[in-house]
């Protein structure tokens, strides 16, 4: 293989995994309104400034930062709109997903459902938000597979950013929401299963409307950071 393609995808491949590590730093960060500076970030993730500043540069293309002037950059805020916005859409896909469903999957496939519940189950014992935030994007994300449009699929991967963002406000820093959440998914587990495609994709509609609540129930009349 030619020196200079080698050495273009190294360049590449060490672009991608600054870009994971830097926003998966973002999104983890407790403190949403922390200002980062490339440096920092170069030397706390052991990574190089020129693939820093590469990964900072195509967060800022994709919406999700905000550079501020000789200062650094902070995550960019969420707007009361925004999240309203957000929770329409997956309301409207996801319950059409749902409804897709009912009373079309196999024993096995509601089997895989319901182990990602009982992991679920554990997490919001132990209280482990973040354990539960993967099993809860994966349950969301199995059922869109499940359902075989790719095109929903690829809505939802679109979602995924502002999903994990906005969990972490939802129930990352409110262990007692866990266990209500595990309900409702089982609820909606059991509604494909029994095969009434009209009261699946409102148990869907419902959690999604309770998650919504929750979030903005702090969060009303101001800008939110999560």
């Amino acid at each position: 293989m030619d020196t200079a393609v080698q050495s273009e995808r190294k360049t590449k491949l060490a672009r991608d995994e600054a870009y994971a590590k830097v926003k998966a730093t973002l999104f983890q960060d407790d403190d949403p309104e922390r200002i980062y500076s490339e440096r920092t970030l170069s030397k706390r993730l052991e990574l190089g400034l020129a693939s820093v500043r590469s990964a900072i540069g195509r967060l800022q293309f994709e919406g999700l930062i905000v550079v501020l002037p000789n200062a650094g950059f902070l995550l960019k805020p969420m707007t009361i709109r925004a999240i309203s916005d957000f929770y329409e859409v997956r309301g409207i896909v996801e319950s059409h997903v749902v409804a897709g469903l009912t009373g079309r999957l196999d024993a096995q496939k509601i089997g895989a459902l319901e182990e990602i519940l009982n992991e679920q189950l554990l997490c919001a014992a132990a209280g482990d938000g973040k354990a539960f935030h993967r099993l809860d994007m994966q349950f969301h994300a199995t059922m869109a597979r499940m359902h075989g449009n790719e095109e929903i699929v690829r809505i939802l991967e679109h979602l995924e950013d502002r999903m994990h963002r906005l969990s972490v406000g939802l129930h990352g820093r409110h262990p007692e929401r866990l266990q209500p959440l595990v309900d409702q998914h089982r609820g909606i587990v059991e509604e494909i299963s029994a095969g009434d495609p009209d009261v699946s994709a409102r148990k869907l509609r419902e959690h999604i409307a309770w998650g919504k609540s929750m979030l903005l129930s702090n969060e009303r009349n101001r800008e939110i950071f999560t």
